[in-house]
């Protein structure tokens, strides 16, 4: 989809690729989106290994989905 969305001319067309795109990634969790926030949360149940820090590092290489 993704070289189909670059080599697609047409906007309303590529619009809807990129839409499918989205969706996908979205729906299936690949990465888990972090913003910068002063109190991060982990609130899926899916999403397992995520520790509250008590600094300002937050780690997050022990986290993953639970599939």
């Amino acid at each position: 989809m993704l070289d189909q969305a670059s080599t697609t001319f047409d906007t309303a067309e590529r619009d809807a690729i990129v839409a499918r795109i989205h969706e996908h990634v979205v729906d299936n969790a690949y990465w888990l989106w972090v913003v910068h926030d002063v109190n991060p949360r982990a609130l899926r149940p899916e999403v397992q290994g995520f520790a509250q820090a008590k600094s300002w590092y937050q780690d997050l290489t022990q986290v993953f989905i639970r599939r």
